[in-house]
């Protein structure tokens, strides 16, 4: 299966490596493709595009991108979609 991957954190790569492991085929989609860390996050064995590119083709997309220095319970408790 075809699976893009946005977000190179680790969830993202955690889940990316089991996946690959299953035999599907994996494309992380990348905010800065030029950006040695990402390479060097991911590692080898897995394509990187940028997000729109990694969005061409998949069966599946995985959104795995980080919330910065927010956390899950602020985002719940305060905007206009708090609940």
């Amino acid at each position: 299966m075809r699976i893009s991957i946005l977000g190179a954190g680790s969830i993202g790569l955690a889940t990316a490596i089991k996946w690959r492991a299953a035999g599907h085929e994996i494309t992380f989609g990348v905010r800065d493709v030029q950006s040695q860390s990402a390479y060097e996050a991911i590692g080898e064995g897995f394509s990187v595009l940028p997000f729109q590119d990694a969005m061409a083709n998949p069966e599946v997309v995985l959104f795995a991108v980080g919330m910065g220095k927010h956390d899950y319970h602020r985002c719940h408790q305060s905007g206009e979609h708090a609940h």
